[in-house]
């Protein structure tokens, strides 16, 4: 399963990556039985199944950054970044979700990267923590970090 369609509530939210545990499974099986171990491929922090029909005038975007652990998805989700009717923080938004989510157990589970680099610069310094794309490329990028890491093993 990809990363979910509709995030969940505000915090930080622990969901599995089913995906990877369903294919850690038949690579077991698979090695186990003689047979060759298939190719893994993912979705990465997206979801196969967009929402297409947006009126972003109308939208409303939380602070949000989709984190790749081990065997799970940590969801961190904060206050409004974008809110219709001018509501929201804008880039406010960001480091108080990127602390509780640095602050989860699991956060430090995999190997740091840029992307961490970035989330304690946000975080530790105050850099700007952009808008939604800049969110997305680093938890993309921190996404095929460990998953390559993860291969490599």
């Amino acid at each position: 399963m990809p990363a979910p369609k509709d995030l969940p509530g505000k915090g930080v939210n622990v969901i599995e990556r089913t995906d990877w545990l369903t294919y850690r499974q038949v690579g077991s099986w698979s090695a186990s039985n003689g047979v060759e171990v298939p190719d893994y491929s993912d979705y990465g922090v997206a979801n196969y199944d967009p929402v297409l029909e947006v009126d972003p005038r109308m939208m409303n975007i939380s602070a949000t950054f989709r984190y790749t652990t081990n065997e799970v998805w940590l969801f961190g989700r904060g206050d409004l970044f974008k809110g219709n009717g001018g509501r929201g923080l804008g880039g406010a938004a960001v480091a108080p979700m990127l602390s509780k989510l640095r602050a989860h157990p699991l956060y430090s589970e995999t190997t740091r990267d840029l992307a961490n680099d970035w989330i304690d610069s946000v975080v530790d310094q105050g850099v700007s923590g952009g808008q939604p794309t800049v969110w997305r490329r680093w938890a993309t990028y921190h996404h095929i970090k460990t998953v390559l890491d993860q291969l490599s093993r």
